[in-house]
């Protein structure tokens, strides 16, 4: 779909149609984000599930300063089955697909849908081949990673800068680590002028300049703020967001991603059950003693479903039929030692 100005901010081309709510949804995170342009914000991503559709919405605007009209944008929204989103191992070769329009330029390529080769994508995944990260992108890996699965996981976060394009690729990675359920519900803006929503939720995750901080603040108490110059620091965080950051970082088919999918799948929660199952599914990979690693699993279940009626279904899969092993990436647990666990531990 392309958005654009023509006697008012309105849809020029469109290879589907949809539902009047969910067209009006897109219109209106397809306009810009905030009442005027902010130097450094004239381009940005936007990514959000379309309520009552079974569409995920990614989109690319630019701010079209070639227009009569002052406060014009160009918006290329890509419109994903949702089914469909978790066939795309690295997300961020949608970026590949954004086309930004001439002001009388040929429509065709808005009015067909685009194909994908997932294999492809697949092959390529560690597009970042052998890129040696930046100490900042390091640091906002794991700011990111703490702020948004732990301090913020049932809130808003925020990250403050000025120069919000140099961290759109690093956030397509960490989209691309979610598993499926989470990062279906996922949503995001990298350039929000003011706050951006879907009716009055809120989005997860938003890159915003500092002077929307203290109209945000007001707006929502809670909401978690990150500044781009606390980069330089670098507080210690948990043995998770650095098992999680190296991941992400690797941008590979590993292991631990693998397991994290599958037994994320296994959960109904979101955000806030990221830390624990990233240690669930590192647990699962390694060499440590059988012993260590059941107690270790299970201490981990407690703390995400400590009431024996929660959480069954993941509680099923990891101490069921399969016995820790998942796709020949883990090593199945003898009956007797899993039995000996459970019947001593105290998370009984």
């Amino acid at each position: 779909m392309l958005h654009g100005y023509e006697d008012g901010h309105s849809l020029i081309a469109s290879s589907v149609d949809l539902q009047m709510e969910a067209a009006r949804t897109i219109l209106i995170l397809s306009d810009m984000s905030g009442p005027s342009m902010q130097a450094g914000f004239e381009s940005y991503i936007t990514a959000y599930p379309i309520p009552m559709t079974s569409y995920y919405a990614v989109a690319k605007t630019w701010y079209a300063e070639e227009m009569d009209r002052p406060g014009c944008v160009w918006t290329h929204t890509l419109l994903i089955q949702i089914n469909d989103l978790s066939r795309i191992h690295n997300l961020e070769v949608l970026l590949n697909h954004f086309l930004r329009p001439e002001k009388q330029g040929d429509l065709k390529y808005y009015k067909n849908p685009i194909l994908l080769n997932v294999n492809k994508s697949k092959n390529e995944s560690n597009i970042i081949g052998d890129y040696h990260f930046k100490n900042y992108e390091i640091e906002f890996l794991n700011k990111f990673l703490y702020s948004i699965y732990y301090k913020a996981s049932n809130e808003s976060s925020y990250f403050i800068s000025d120069q919000p394009s140099k961290y759109e690729k690093l956030i397509f990675l960490i989209w691309s680590q979610q598993w499926p359920s989470l990062r279906s519900k996922f949503n995001f803006c990298t350039g929000s002028i003011s706050n951006r929503k879907i009716h009055d939720n809120i989005f997860d995750f938003q890159i915003i300049p500092e002077e929307t901080i203290r109209h945000i603040h007001r707006e929502m108490p809670k909401a978690y703020f990150i500044e781009d110059n606390s980069l330089n620091s670098s507080p210690s965080y948990p043995d998770w967001v650095h098992i999680a950051s190296k991941d992400i970082a690797a941008n590979n088919n590993s292991k631990l991603r693998r397991v994290l999918w599958d037994v994320g799948e296994q959960t109904q929660g979101g955000r806030n059950d990221y830390s624990i199952l990233v240690y669930i599914s590192d647990c699962l990979i390694s060499e440590d003693e059988i012993d260590d690693k059941l107690e270790s699993i299970i201490f981990c279940l407690n703390e995400l479903y400590p009431s024996p009626d929660k959480g069954k279904k993941i509680k099923n899969y990891l101490f069921g039929s399969k016995l820790l092993s998942i796709d020949n990436l883990t090593q199945p647990i003898d009956d007797i030692k899993l039995l000996s666990q459970l019947s001593t531990t105290n998370y009984h």
